[in-house]
C-alpha cells in the first residue's frame, strides 16, 4: 500500500505546557475519506513525524496514515458495540469478565492513577 501524507502541525510551548497545533486542507480531508472507502472503515489513525528540515514560523510536522493494523490479516480481535454493550472477539476475550478488563499486576502498576 502507498504512503498516505497528509496535514501539517507544529508542538506549542505555552505558559500551560505543551499544545500540538494540527491543521488538515479539504484536499487532506478528500485523501482520507479515499482511504476510509477503500478500507471499508470508520476510523484512520494517523503517525505525527516530525519534518527533517524546519523553517522558522511554518509547520514542524506532517502526519502520515498508519497502515500497521490494515496491513496484518483480522483476527476478529475487536471491539464491537451494540445497544451500549462491548464484546469482544479472539484471543483477548478472556481478559474481559463481567463487564470488566482483567489487568496483570504490571498492567495495573503502569496506570498513572
Amino acid at each position: 500500500m502507498d504512503k498516505i501524507y497528509v496535514g501539517s502541525g507544529r508542538i506549542l510551548q505555552t505558559q500551560f505546557g505543551i499544545l500540538p497545533k494540527v491543521a488538515f486542507s479539504r484536499k487532506d480531508l478528500n485523501k482520507l475519506i479515499a482511504y476510509l472507502d477503500a478500507n471499508d472503515s470508520e476510523w484512520v489513525n494517523l503517525d505525527m513525524k516530525e519534518k527533517k528540515e524546519k523553517t522558522e514560523g511554518k509547520a514542524t510536522h506532517y502526519f502520515e496514515v498508519s497502515t500497521y493494523l490494515n496491513d496484518k490479516p483480522k483476527e476478529k480481535n475487536e471491539f464491537k458495540s451494540s445497544d451500549n454493550k462491548i464484546y469482544i472477539e479472539g484471543p483477548e476475550r478472556a481478559r474481559y469478565s463481567g463487564g470488566k478488563l482483567n489487568l496483570t499486576e504490571n498492567e495495573k502498576s503502569s496506570l498513572p492513577f
